[in-house]
């Protein structure tokens, strides 16, 4: 992957194709550099030069990259929406480039309260493809939780007979019933979860569920993957997260906090949180991160301080 972005980049600096550039961006989103990738979409939607119709596939990967808690990626967002709801850039989207905008205009809605309008693009997803998996998902949300001419059941039928191995959709799934059915949402996740045991989103969202109702275990959860997904940047920023909120400041989790400080020099935007954690260590722990690499006992074969991988266990 790091070869393919050297390649795209030195075809970028004599290219100045709108797909090459949001191809390059997309190549360096894939290798954990979304702080980049996104500048690099955002100039190809400014630039002056260009058409519309031109500029919808960067906008949809902007949007795409975009749609995420970072507060800094909200503007990018903001931009690529406007860029799409421009006709000529809705046009120029292939059926499933459109149905993909119009599942990020119905979760806004959604979120928004306007059910209405939620359910009016699901509908129009549904309608180009009956299958479609953000579509049923979507229809599924606002039938929930509104008054729909089609009922939650008979869309909660259509996902499980034909998604119903999908451990993405069932995921999905559970997660509605989450908002008023605690019991149901961690069934379906603890299903998934035994026939998936590698399937990561599920057992996030079991560990999130398990924080108010069993702390001890989804404690326990957490430092399971932390342990079998040591390089994950989802799974080291809910741990740390975790820990320093409980107080902890072992030489574990500023091992742990060294790599994702060393992460977010490379590939900025890999963890947004990491500011707010730094403030909350002491100078000295917070000077000590921040030393350079060679001197984190973890990148030393001769330290017995290690930090997290794989079969070792986080304290």
């Amino acid at each position: 992957s790091d070869k393919a972005e050297k390649l795209l980049e030195a075809s970028a600096i004599y290219n100045d194709s709108p797909k090459l550039h949001t191809a390059l961006a997309e190549q360096k989103a894939k290798n954990g550099k979304e702080k980049e990738a996104r500048e690099i979409l955002r100039k190809q939607i400014q630039r002056k030069d260009l058409g519309e119709s031109s500029k919808s596939s960067a906008a949809l990967a902007l949007a795409r990259l975009s749609d995420s808690n970072d507060p800094a990626a909200k503007e990018d967002y903001s931009l690529a929406m406007e860029q799409l709801s421009r006709n000529q850039s809705f046009q120029s989207l292939s059926s499933v480039e459109q149905n993909e905008y119009r599942t990020l205009l119905g979760r806004d809605a959604f979120q928004a309260g306007n059910t209405a309008e939620a359910y009016k693009q699901a509908l129009q997803i549904l309608k180009q493809d009956p299958s479609d998996r953000k579509g049923l998902i979507l229809a599924a949300q606002v039938a929930k939780t509104s008054n729909t001419p089609t009922s939650f059941e008979v869309y909660e039928e259509r996902i499980r007979s034909v998604y119903g191995k999908d451990p993405d959709m069932m995921t999905a799934l559970a997660e509605i019933y989450s908002r008023d059915d605690a019991e149901k949402a961690a069934k379906i996740l603890q299903e998934v979860a035994r026939d998936n045991p590698d399937h990561l989103p599920s057992q996030i969202a079991l560990y999130r569920m398990e924080l108010s109702a069993n702390p001890d275990r989804a404690k326990s959860r957490l430092q399971s993957l932390v342990n079998k997904h040591p390089e994950n940047s989802q799974v080291l920023a809910l741990y740390i997260d975790a820990e320093i909120a409980a107080g902890h400041r072992s030489d574990a989790l500023l091992n742990l906090l060294r790599r994702a400080y060393r992460k977010e020099q490379s590939a900025p935007g890999s963890f947004p949180l990491l500011n707010q954690w730094m403030k909350q260590l002491s100078p000295e722990d917070a000077k000590s991160v921040q030393e350079p690499a060679a001197k984190d006992p973890s990148q030393d074969p001769s330290k017995e301080e290690k930090a997290p991988g794989k079969g070792e266990q986080v304290p």
